[in-house]
């Protein structure tokens, strides 16, 4: 396949002609990849994240290649606004490939020029947490909540960050608020109930435990 063909066909994914220029190209990309079914936390699901690693994948190619030739020699402006989400959405990429260390550095660079967005404090303590690194996870977590406390993607995370720690009681309070947000969310609703089960188990864990400590301290 010759480079116009990879183009157009990156075009097509994007819905876009071939005579279409950088600028374009960007805003056809954030308005695909910031519709409302990407406004939210989708990690949980294969199909979005395939499609939005689709666009991401059919953006990138259709700029490296555009910026190789001579109408796109010049460097364009994005604005501000324009220069976050492109960052953010790098950084979610990163994140779905399970690039990690990129992911944050990306996320961390969106952070720093819009500190308000809840969205980025969820992934951010999401990559910490799966970094094994559950304080920081929860922080960012509740980073997430203070800004948008509607979100039951944040506290459902807040509580996976808690189990994971072994706070059975912080856990199992962050789920039933989850509970309360989630009616029509069938896919989180299932991992919240799977969520009370290994709490319940931690605690008959703790349980032993304590019984075992309290025989072998008489």
């Amino acid at each position: 396949m010759n480079k116009s063909s990879f183009i157009s066909k990156s075009l097509k994914i994007l819905n876009l002609k071939g005579s279409s220029g950088s600028l374009e190209i960007t805003k056809a990309y954030l308005n695909l990849t910031h519709s409302a079914k990407f406004r939210k936390v989708f990690i949980l699901n294969e199909e979005l994240k395939n499609e939005f690693i689709k666009y991401h994948e059919a953006y990138v190619l259709a700029i490296r290649e555009l910026s190789y030739t001579a109408a796109e020699a010049t460097p364009q402006y994005y604005p501000p606004g324009q220069v976050v989400d492109l960052l953010f959405n790098q950084g979610l990429y990163h994140l779905l490939k399970e690039n990690f260390l990129k992911a944050g550095e990306k996320l961390e660079e969106a952070a720093r020029m819009n500190n308000k967005h809840a969205l980025t404090k969820i992934y951010q303590g999401y990559i910490l947490m799966k970094r094994k690194n559950y304080y920081a996870a929860e922080n960012y977590f509740l980073k997430a909540i203070d800004l948008d406390r509607e979100n039951e993607y944040s506290w459902f995370f807040l509580g996976q960050a808690y189990l994971k720690a072994e706070k059975s009681d912080k856990s199992s309070a962050a789920f039933r608020k989850v509970e309360t947000l989630s009616f029509y969310n069938n896919e989180i609703i299932a991992e919240t109930r799977d969520a009370f089960k290994e709490i319940e188990k931690l605690r008959m864990k703790n349980s032993k435990k304590s019984i075992i400590s309290r025989i072998f301290k008489k």
